[in-house]
């Protein structure tokens, strides 16, 4: 035992002054919380919030994208153009939230946000009432892990860059 906790004393002495772990925090669907966390890690954020998303329908998630944006959080959100239900869509874009179309691919199946550059929410589940209530889907919110994040902001750049700027439906 003792063997071991020097060990790890040893690799914590390794780590660069100031480097923390990264947390790791997940959920599940149907009703497992999944739509819970995300909702709350938008609480969380103070800054940016970049989305990449297949599709979005969930209303949980379009308020408290809203009010993000009322409190001052930058929110832009890219998404598969062949998405067909616009009224989140245009609840979104009518209050303040930069959204844009992708039609690059077949389908743009990224789902995936980052939240003030310090925090990525990801995982299969797609931002949609029926993600929550139907499907089978997980999430997984990753906070301070800085090579993971700066891959995924590379992607969203890519697929924001590549995007049309959206128009309401």
């Amino acid at each position: 035992m003792q063997k071991m906790l020097r060990l790890v004393c040893f690799f914590f002495l390794l780590l660069p002054v100031g480097a923390q772990a990264a947390t790791i925090e997940n959920a599940f669907s149907p009703e497992q919380g999944a739509t819970d966390l995300i909702v709350r890690t938008i609480g969380e954020a103070h800054r940016s919030i970049c989305i990449a998303a297949y599709y979005f329908t969930s209303y949980p998630m379009a308020e408290a994208l809203v009010a993000a944006h009322a409190r001052g959080v930058d929110i832009k959100l890219v998404m598969d153009s062949h998405q067909k239900n616009r009224r989140v869509i245009d609840y979104l874009t009518d209050n303040g939230v930069s959204t844009r179309t992708n039609n690059h691919y077949a389908i743009m199946h990224d789902k995936f946000m980052i939240i003030d550059g310090q925090t990525l929410e990801t995982g299969s589940f797609n931002f949609t009432r029926a993600a929550e209530y139907k499907n089978a889907e997980n999430v997984l919110v990753v906070r301070d892990s800085p090579a993971v994040l700066e891959s995924y902001a590379r992607q969203w750049s890519r697929l924001w860059d590549e995007a049309s700027v959206s128009v309401r439906g």
